[in-house]
């Protein structure tokens, strides 16, 4: 009596796992969910015209002609619907080198997107008409004349590394390792959570006070490196020392901050020496408040003093309101500078390595 029992049990275990098995194959058979290009078929759609073999000119017509009908369809989803049933799968394409098979699905892909999203219609369209754009391209410079194989090797690459191909090479290795990464952060986060029995809400709150407390940090972090990495130089003269200093006490102090590499400092005292001189001489009004650039439009009778100062003005404001890095080169343009002026003779032992 044990015995039948249990073979009965055998049997019955044994139709439960085929009738999983078979469920099973039903769905891997059957598709859970079918992909955009595929699911026309299914839907009532007409299927698409088989491939065939096209030389280089067709290529090139028919990407033409699909490039203007979504630029003048990119909003007639119906039109959109019929291009995309009249393109074959795949062409074969015929080249002097040889057939090649050239598959149009991610084109069918795409134009299926721009049938069932009108909102991004727009920006579906410019990305089609650009890769088209490229692929021609690519088949107008085929059709020169067969490359020599380093050539033909150099082309591709130069191919393959435009943006519309950028994915094709597939993640990086650092890439893969950020990824793996990402994923055990994420495993780790979720065993705390699952530890700590934090319900959805609670855990979602937590998650973006950590996303922001991270943020914050960053900006900080930035904020510290950006002012310890590039500290704007402060000028030692005051504003009153700046209205009566004459050009000589300028040119002193350019000298001497150049003395000790402080570059930036060297020009900008050298601008307000060549200003300075100006006004000694009654060519310039005494006026601080003047701008750099209406000083020079002041000179416009005197091209003589209206070049070095030009040239000296360009310098001294990039380096001094754009911040740019002042090296012993500008020190010395801004030398050269102030010798055409005549604020520095040329005969004047050079200094700071200039």
């Amino acid at each position: 009596m044990l015995y039948a029992s249990r073979h009965v049990l055998r049997i019955l275990l044994a139709s439960c796992l085929t009738c999983i098995l078979a469920a099973s194959i039903a769905k891997s058979c059957c598709g859970y969910e079918q992909s955009p290009a595929s699911s026309s078929s299914g839907s009532g759609d007409t299927s698409s015209p088989t491939g065939e073999v096209i030389d280089l000119a067709a290529y090139e017509s028919a990407l033409q002609s699909y490039s203007n009908t979504i630029e003048q369809n990119r909003h007639k989803q119906e039109e959109i619907a019929r291009l995309r049933k009249s393109i074959p799968e795949h062409w074969t394409l015929r080249t002097s080198a040889g057939d090649v098979n050239v598959s149009n699905e991610w084109l069918r892909t795409e134009l299926w997107n721009l049938e069932h999203h009108p909102k991004d219609a727009d920006v579906i369209a410019v990305a089609l008409k650009q890769r088209l754009y490229a692929i021609r391209v690519g088949a107008v410079q085929m059709e020169t004349r067969p490359p020599e194989p380093e050539q033909a090797r150099a082309r591709l690459g130069a191919i393959l590394s435009r943006r519309e191909f950028r994915d094709l090479a597939g993640p990086s290795a650092a890439q893969k390792l950020m990824a793996r990464i990402s994923r055990w952060l994420l495993r780790q986060v979720v065993w705390l959570l699952s530890r700590l029995h934090i319900n959805a809400k609670a855990g979602n709150v937590l998650a973006w006070t950590v996303i922001v407390v991270a943020f914050a940090l960053l900006c900080y972090w930035m904020w510290k490196r950006l002012r310890s990495g590039a500290p704007l130089a402060q000028c030692s003269i005051t504003k009153q020392e700046t209205a009566t200093m004459t050009s000589r006490q300028w040119l002193d102090e350019a000298m001497a901050a150049a003395e000790r590499h402080d570059y930036r400092e060297a020009i900008h005292c050298a601008y307000w020496a060549a200003i300075a001189r100006l006004e000694d001489s009654g060519v310039l009004t005494r006026d601080r408040s003047r701008t750099p650039r209406e000083s020079i439009r002041q000179l416009d009778s005197r091209p003589n003093d209206q070049k070095p100062l030009r040239d000296l003005t360009r310098h001294f404001e990039l380096i001094w309101y754009g911040y740019r890095l002042a090296s012993a080169d500008d020190w010395c343009g801004a030398r050269a500078q102030l010798e055409q002026m005549g604020c520095l003779k040329v005969s004047t032992a050079p200094t700071a390595n200039s």
